[in-house]
């Protein structure tokens, strides 16, 4: 397992883990490595997530659905076009758009009860078309750092787009429900590429 170990609040979360010498190589290693190069199929990663997309409560301190604060009305999504929109579903076979042709933005209009996420992916790694056909299994984890709650995600964005948050994954609003997180949970994700 390779863990996130690039922030203060992910190594103390290791260090409680009794990951520490695993958290310091890390550190020392993700220093010299940009975040999108960290994504490489089938090696778990450890990190924060956040949710993105879509309308939610979860986006309100009021309990009451609204869009995504984070997103432009207007904005779109890096591995979807407008025209690819009718028909398509996260692995569990729901409906990624709740429009097929939307009004606004791609972004706005993901269906927040499905299960979609966002990396930093290289692209010359794990090109677009690849990644329209690839998996990602998030899992929450326990008090031990083993998984607990496991879900598996569509490729839909590059993100988190916020260098502060150093987070790993964002995530959307249903898949944080079937995890039982909230954002900033550690998670661990794994990306997983479709047999050609």
């Amino acid at each position: 397992m390779a863990p996130r170990a690039d922030c203060p609040d992910n190594v103390r979360r290791l260090n409680a883990l009794g990951l520490a010498g695993e958290a310091e190589a890390m550190r020392q290693r993700l220093e010299t490595t940009p975040m999108s190069e960290a994504v490489i199929p089938n090696r778990a990663l450890l990190g924060t997530c956040s949710a993105f997309g879509g309308v939610s409560r979860l986006y309100s301190r009021e309990g009451i659905a609204v869009p995504d604060p984070g997103m432009g009305k207007t904005e779109g999504l890096a591995l979807f076009e407008l025209s690819e929109v009718g028909g398509a579903v996260d692995p569990q076979g729901v409906r990624l758009f709740t429009l097929d042709l939307p009004a606004h933005g791609l972004g706005h209009n993901l269906n927040a009860e499905a299960a979609y996420c966002a990396m930093r992916w290289n692209y010359q790694l794990t090109p677009k078309s690849a990644l329209r056909l690839a998996r990602v299994q998030v899992c929450s984890l326990d008090r031990d750092g083993k998984p607990l709650r496991c879900v598996n995600c569509r490729p839909v964005d590059w993100g988190p787009s916020d260098e502060t948050t150093r987070r790993l994954i964002d995530l959307s609003p249903g898949a944080l429900h079937t995890l039982g997180i909230d954002t900033d949970a550690m998670v661990q994700a794994t990306l997983i590429l479709s047999p050609a």
